[in-house]
């Protein structure tokens, strides 16, 4: 069994063979990410340095820590249908703006740790999520109220959004699917008692 243990404050982080006395690897960062998500097949971490305008993936059989840079700021991420999906902010998320917003999701292939896709959205994103059919789903990150839009993997054109039925979404919610049913769930972050919306 393998223990993994990570705090972000430029401290080590300690993975450790429960089956052994000895320590497998000890890593340390220079950053605190604002996500992280397990590969569900590879033995790697992934993370967001929205402070080195990078992602991280972090091997933690090996050690190793590979980078990938980009001009906008990585905020959150999922995993579906073998890529790597990452939201990149161009201006910091703002209680109110009322300018046009617009941000950029990158597509990256685990395996090769190259970037394969990145196209703008019409939104300032938040969190993002991918069903099986390969539909993007990305929440607002301002302006409080604001509505999810849904883009094509395939054409990376906006095919639908939460406007159409005049159904806002709070700013700042998680978006989530649920594996088996591909049902999508939001969750708002930032009231005490957070809403669950499917």
């Amino acid at each position: 069994m393998l223990i993994l243990l990570l705090i972000f404050t430029n401290t080590p982080v300690k993975a450790a063979d429960t089956g052994s006395d000895t320590s497998k690897i000890i890593l340390s960062l220079d950053f605190a990410p604002s996500d992280a998500l397990m590969d569900p097949t590879l033995p790697v971490i992934y993370l967001t340095d929205g402070s080195h305008n990078r992602v991280v993936a972090v091997n933690y059989e090996t050690g190793t820590q590979s980078m990938l840079a980009f001009n906008l700021r990585p905020e959150h991420l999922t995993y579906a249908n073998g890529e790597l999906f990452v939201t990149l902010l161009k201006t910091p998320h703002q209680y109110y703006n009322p300018a046009t917003l617009s941000g950029e999701i990158a597509i990256i292939n685990p395996k090769t740790w190259t970037v394969t896709d990145q196209f703008t959205v019409a939104t300032d994103p938040y969190s993002i999520a991918v069903d099986r059919q390969g539909f993007i789903y990305i929440t607002p990150g301002s302006n409080q109220w604001g509505y999810m839009l849904v883009y094509s993997r395939a054409s990376k054109a906006l095919v639908g959004s939460t406007n159409n039925s005049n159904a806002h979404i709070r700013a700042w919610s998680l978006a989530m699917l649920q594996p088996e049913t591909d049902k999508l769930y939001t969750v708002g972050t930032e009231m005490v008692s957070s809403l669950c919306r499917t």
